[in-house]
């Protein structure tokens, strides 16, 4: 594995010795929290049933998971489902700003001049849109 920190904590979890929390980095500190829920199953690591993803992965991820553009509640739910990384609402917020948007959806939902930020009110709901 490439990224130092996650190594890092797939030997502390396949050794089984951690740091205490106060020696710890701040980088660990995310981990050492889920510290009893982390395993690594045929060399992935896992938190639960959650994948910790890499950081170099993260916008491949977001991107996969963002193919059928199911808007942004449901897609901060479906990434929280499967995958886990530190900070990954703020993260996934600010990459899911990158990815393009459904042309679909961005011809019934306007951008205001205002920054009112508008979503579709529901699946058929015919280009209804309220502000969030």
């Amino acid at each position: 594995m490439s990224d130092p920190i996650l190594s890092h904590v797939m030997d502390m979890v396949t050794t089984g010795r951690f740091p205490a929390a106060k020696n710890a980095d701040d980088e660990l500190t995310p981990y050492l929290a889920r510290l009893l829920c982390l395993t690594v199953q045929q060399g992935c690591l896992m938190w639960g049933m959650r994948v910790i993803v890499p950081p170099k992965l993260y916008p491949k991820v977001l991107k996969e998971l963002h193919t059928a553009h199911p808007g942004v509640v449901r897609m901060r739910n479906l990434v929280r489902s499967y995958v886990w990384w530190p900070s990954i609402d703020t993260k996934t917020e600010l990459l899911m700003s990158l990815l393009p948007v459904s042309s679909k959806r961005a011809k019934f939902c306007p951008t205001s001049p205002l920054g009112v930020v508008y979503q579709s009110v529901g699946k058929g709901s015919h280009g209804l849109c309220r502000p969030i």
